[in-house]
């Protein structure tokens, strides 16, 4: 037998673009790197996570709510 991913199946592994933001600014909380930084020093670092300043406006209370330290 043959195995093979469908359509369907492919489309379950796959988030939304707005889902995906969510997860990146995540990650840059995370990793730390954006604590006690000059808002300069903290857009240069989203940059690199290829997210802008107002995605993690718009997110950074959803990551402080979960209990992530920022």
């Amino acid at each position: 037998m043959k195995d093979e991913l469908t359509e369907l199946m492919h489309s379950e592994f796959t988030i939304s673009p707005e889902m995906e933001i969510k997860h990146r600014v995540g990650s840059a909380i995370k990793s730390g790197m954006i604590r006690g930084v000059t808002e300069d020093k903290l857009k240069d670092v989203l940059a690199s996570y290829t997210v802008t300043y107002e995605d993690y406006l718009k997110w950074k209370d959803y990551w402080a709510e979960v209990g992530v330290k920022i």
